[in-house]
């Protein structure tokens, strides 16, 4: 009598639990926003009455209610003589409105030849400013910069840095 007692104990308490969890896992799974619109292998241009503004692609995006997903994500705009302005490639973007967060082996170029290396970037759309708050390595006329916290406005060509280090390159070499 009192083993099967123990047994009926035991077995309500399993039942319990397992409820328990699979309650707990179901409000998980429901909290987690999903994306209203996937695409696989895309490719996105932004146009006016004139030319090509800017073209991003990516392996896959995800639009989501208040952003934006991208993987393997390489964003190219162009000025306004419609050539090269700015070419950033990384392993994953975020965009809220009209900021990008790149993260993840990241290669940044500007038309005048400014070549940034990265784990992390910011890159606004409209004001063209490029921001870092990671360790970063810029080349720019074979002089290689080392540094943290890089501000670069590409309308006006302004670099700022935190604890930078400068390299040169010899011309011999």
């Amino acid at each position: 009598m009192g083993v099967n007692s123990l047994l009926v104990v035991l077995f309500l308490g399993a039942v319990v639990f397992v409820f328990y969890d699979i309650e707990a896992l179901e409000d998980d799974i429901q909290t987690q926003e999903k994306p209203m619109v996937s695409f696989y292998g895309s490719t996105s241009f932004t146009i006016d009455d004139k030319s090509v503004k800017s073209i991003v692609k990516s392996t896959e995006a995800y639009m989501y209610k208040n952003r934006e997903e991208m993987v393997d994500a390489t964003l190219l705009s162009r000025d306004k003589k419609n050539l090269v302005a700015n070419f950033i490639k990384s392993d994953f973007a975020t965009k809220f409105e009209n900021d990008i967060y790149f993260d993840g082996n990241i290669f940044f170029q500007s038309s005048n030849g400014v070549n940034l290396k990265s784990e992390q970037l910011e890159y606004n759309i409209l004001d063209k400013i490029v921001k870092n708050y990671a360790p970063f390595e810029v080349e720019h006329n074979n002089n290689t910069y080392r540094g943290e916290d890089i501000y670069y406005d590409t309308k006006i060509q302004l670099l700022k840095a935190n604890n930078i280090q400068f390299g040169v390159k010899d011309r011999n070499d």
